[in-house]
């Protein structure tokens, strides 16, 4: 099916005298790098019978706002759900950020990071209705749920976590005091979220932020929430976000225990999920290291 849908790409959007090589392949994205002369450009194809307009048309909300995001050059929405839809993209500029959960930033990363933190702060500012997934895109971003489930789904996940052996007893409590924390804060407001924060979904050129890739996850969330899922993947690097976060949006009172709180529950539903799968030790990895950062 993908050999075919490159196929009609190359023929019908006028891409045959470009090089193409695929580039990446997640879990359910494939990525190709099509260029030509100085020209970069990106295909997604994306997961059977998902439509790639609702987020296109993000895209297009996020440019009228001044957020750097790639420039959609075109698209083609399923027909069925066995189809595979498809977006390209401009190439944004520069290079992806790259580290581990375990190294420092260096002093040019600590510069992007901290332009990459103003955008997110600036990204809160579109006006989103709803809890979730994005559903809808007009004048304000709709979502699914009216409410977020996340604090009865994360208890009882941790449950079953501790019933079945895959943290401890002392894990257990330490995560559970983290959740503690928060309650008597109410709820956090719900802002636009990128919703898969990581450093390769950040570009930089020179020490400049050129950008963020890839709104697949994008939803609409606490205002911590990209913040907080980025520190359960790189705590190292989270303090720089928070820095430039806090130039164009002032922290919320008692913030770190709300990201503790927010974190908790995004590796929990990380360790559930994966807990039967050959990479639970990643995901294992990360909540000692978030035990030992709290």
């Amino acid at each position: 099916m993908t050999y075919h849908l490159l196929q009609d790409v190359l023929d019908k959007h006028g891409y045959s005298k470009w090089h193409c090589e695929k580039v990446q392949q997640g879990v359910s994205t494939e990525v190709y790098r099509f260029q030509r002369n100085n020209q970069v450009h990106f295909l997604r194809i994306l997961p059977q019978g998902k439509k790639p307009s609702l987020e296109c048309s993000l895209h297009e909300q996020l440019q009228q706002h001044g957020i750097p995001v790639p420039k959609v050059v075109f698209y083609h929405d399923p027909q069925d759900t066995a189809e595979q839809g498809y977006m390209m993209v401009k190439h944004i500029g520069g290079t992806a950020l790259t580290g581990t959960s375990v190294e420092s930033p260096k002093d040019e990363e600590k510069l992007v990071l901290r332009e990459a933190g103003l955008f997110l702060a600036q990204l809160q500012e579109i006006p989103v209705e709803g809890y979730g997934p994005i559903l809808t895109e007009r004048d304000v971003i709709f979502a699914g749920s009216p409410t977020s489930p996340a604090e009865e789904q994360t208890q009882l996940r941790m449950e079953e976590l501790l019933s079945g052996s895959f943290i401890s007893i002392e894990e257990y409590e330490a995560l559970q005091q983290c959740l503690i924390e928060a309650d008597s804060l109410g709820p956090a407001p719900h802002v636009l979220a990128h919703g898969d924060l990581r450093l390769d979904h950040i570009f930089c050129d020179q020490g400049y932020c050129t950008g963020f890739i890839d709104f697949g996850g994008m939803r609409v969330a606490g205002e911590l929430y990209d913040l907080a899922f980025f520190k359960v993947h790189y705590p190292l690097h989270v303090p720089f976000l928070l820095e430039g976060y806090a130039q164009r949006k002032p922290l919320p009172h008692h913030w770190s225990i709300r990201i503790m709180s927010e974190a908790t529950s995004i590796l929990v539903q990380k360790l559930y999920k994966y807990r039967h799968a050959s990479t639970f030790p990643n995901f294992r990895h990360r909540l000692n290291l978030f035990l030992r950062t709290t």
